[in-house]
């Protein structure tokens, strides 16, 4: 009798601890421990630069970058960006909201509110993310293309992206890099926020237009830069509590072009969005 009941409290107790940990998993899973954006500004206090950065930081600022792309460069990216005379001359700024395979893009005041919210009470399986896509003129036929993508609150995983940014008949790739950033916060202290990179090779490969094709735009002899982001997860120590993806090309258009054309495609979420700009005579 006595060994039925040492069984019993030994079964209880088991029990028990798998619904706590069942219970514990499923909060893990379906809220973010906390929210580093500000949600007016949309700066991130953990973003932190060395010194080299911070001696560019102005300069790739008003280029276009932002902090948290900058904070993601080497020091040789730092000067080599850094020394480029250049303006914005076209702009997307896209917000979105997530909700399973639902995607909506919402103004920039709604999803400020939705931040806001969220920052009071996380417990949410919807997702934010802003999209800035920026084309930048160097003169000489020379521009700078840079896409950011930023992940302010998603409480579940995010599956792997996928982003092709495609080029114009002709149209030369001088450089392009891809970088992934992410913030992790302890599960048992989220002020103790820690930001960690990884960076990413692109596949360039022309364009066919074929019918297996996904997205096509352009002649077949056309390129395309494409990345595949793969996120960190969280685990049950640490939560992850911004995600950022950002890629910088440089490329050279031929001499007398009149319209400089650039496409970005992407799945998770998706995305179909148009650069195009009207080169003035100078």
């Amino acid at each position: 009798m006595r060994n039925t009941h040492k069984i019993i409290k030994i079964y209880t107790l088991i029990t028990g601890i798998i619904a706590l940990y069942i219970l514990y998993t499923y909060i893990d899973l379906s809220s973010q421990s906390s929210i580093i954006t500000n949600s007016k500004t949309f700066s991130i206090d953990q973003v932190s630069l060395t010194k080299q950065q911070q001696l560019y930081e102005k300069k790739l600022l008003n280029l276009g970058f932002s902090k948290s792309a900058i904070s993601g460069m080497t020091d040789e990216e730092v000067q080599q960006y850094g020394k480029i005379n250049g303006k914005i001359v076209e702009q997307i700024d896209l917000y979105i909201k997530i909700n399973g395979n639902n995607e909506q893009h919402i103004t920039k005041t709604q999803y400020q509110s939705y931040l806001k919210k969220y920052a009071n009470f996380n417990f949410s399986s919807t997702k934010l993310e802003r999209i800035n896509l920026k084309l930048i003129d160097e003169d000489n036929n020379k521009f700078l293309y840079i896409t950011e993508h930023h992940f302010d609150y998603s409480p579940t995983n995010i599956s792997p992206m996928k982003i092709e940014l495609q080029y114009g008949y002709r149209y030369t790739i001088l450089n392009t890099i891809g970088k992934q950033l992410y913030w992790t916060a302890s599960n048992f202290d989220s002020s103790n926020v820690k930001m960690s990179k990884a960076s990413y090779v692109s596949q360039n490969a022309p364009l066919t237009n074929s019918a297996e094709d996904e997205f096509g735009f352009f002649e077949s002899d056309s390129l395309s830069t494409i990345y595949y982001p793969k996120w960190n997860k969280p685990n049950l120590l640490q939560d992850i509590v911004g995600y950022h993806f950002y890629s910088i090309s440089e490329f050279e258009v031929p001499e007398g072009q009149l319209i400089v054309d650039l496409y970005i495609q992407g799945s998770n979420p998706h995305l179909s969005e148009q650069l195009q700009y009207e080169i003035k005579n100078k």
